[in-house]
């Protein structure tokens, strides 16, 4: 009976491994995504938006950021029309 039995352990063993690699890609994906976007959102990058494959867990994040990042990159744009308006206003009549 042992030797029936450790190619079964064998075989229960690499499946529980193959489950746990996906079950970390889940949520270690996504999350070193919003590390990258952190890190250029803090160097002004206000252009990226994050992207969360469906199913993923953390997709109730997305959805709570994008108003946030929606928020930033209209401020954004605002200063930059602020620095056009300040520069044309010399040549205005």
């Amino acid at each position: 009976m042992g030797r029936r039995l450790w190619p079964a352990v064998f075989l229960s063993m690499l499946l529980v491994a193959d489950l746990s690699v996906l079950a970390t890609h889940a949520v270690a994906g996504p999350l070193i995504r919003l590390e990258r976007i952190g890190r250029r959102l803090a160097a002004g990058e206000l252009t990226e938006t994050v992207h969360i494959r469906q199913g993923d867990d953390l997709e109730a994040m997305q959805a709570d950021s994008a108003p946030t990042m929606a928020e930033m990159h209209v401020k954004e744009l605002e200063a930059h029309l602020a620095g056009i308006e300040a520069a044309i206003k010399p040549f205005r009549l």
